[in-house]
């Protein structure tokens, strides 16, 4: 931030230049990424069951979606006869409220197959919302709240995501690593090479996750 101000104040001519520049700042290390292995996912997705999100949970575990795109998906995005998930936009949550914006790349907008389990765990969630009175079709959200408006992150994670990590007797994690790398580092104990994993191909969810049943 300091340094693009003095760059500004450079262009206004009010300094001659940038010492930013002639700065070697410290390097700072990456925090260390810690997901869940094969028993504490087990654990995990097993205490939330009778929860309200334990689906998207579960959709999260077993194929890498971010929780922006959990929030942001549809019910006409999936096609649970063929097994396919697609991934095409996010739940982009601000100060100024909720919107629904296109994921940023094309790589981000994809389809993922559904091992049984995601499957299952689906089908309960449709008869779950329909006797709640929400729509479980077309443009209609998968998962909401309990009023049916869009889920908000920051309450899920403390309300409902923290709790049953600490319930499960999980490390304290974000949802990032518990879905999306638990995911990536399942698939890689179970062979599947990183391009594969990367593209997220519709073809290797059923081998996949049998760690996880």
């Amino acid at each position: 931030m300091l340094s693009s101000a003095l760059n500004h104040a450079v262009r206004w001519g009010l300094i001659d230049h940038n010492v930013c520049k002639e700065v070697s700042p410290p390097r700072v290390p990456a925090p260390e990424i810690r997901p869940l292995n094969s028993e504490e996912a087990k654990r995990f997705l097993t205490a939330a069951e009778g929860y309200r999100y334990h689906t998207l949970y579960v959709l999260g575990m077993t194929t890498g979606a971010r929780i922006s795109e959990l929030g942001g998906m549809f019910w006409s995005d999936l096609d649970l006869d063929r097994r396919v998930m697609r991934v095409q936009r996010a739940l982009i949550t601000g100060r100024g409220g909720q919107t629904f914006e296109p994921t940023k790349t094309p790589n981000s907008r994809r389809s993922i197959g559904l091992s049984q389990r995601a499957i299952d765990a689906l089908e309960h969630h449709r008869e779950c919302q329909k006797a709640e009175g929400f729509p479980v079709e077309g443009d209609s959200l998968v998962f909401t709240n309990t009023v049916g408006g869009p889920i908000n992150p920051s309450h899920l994670l403390c309300r409902s995501f923290k709790p049953l990590l600490e319930r499960a007797g999980s490390p304290r994690i974000t949802f990032h690593a518990a879905a999306r790398h638990t995911f990536c580092c399942l698939a890689l104990e179970q062979g599947i090479n990183a391009r594969t994993i990367s593209l997220a191909m519709a073809n290797f969810r059923e081998d996949l996750f049998h760690a996880l049943r």
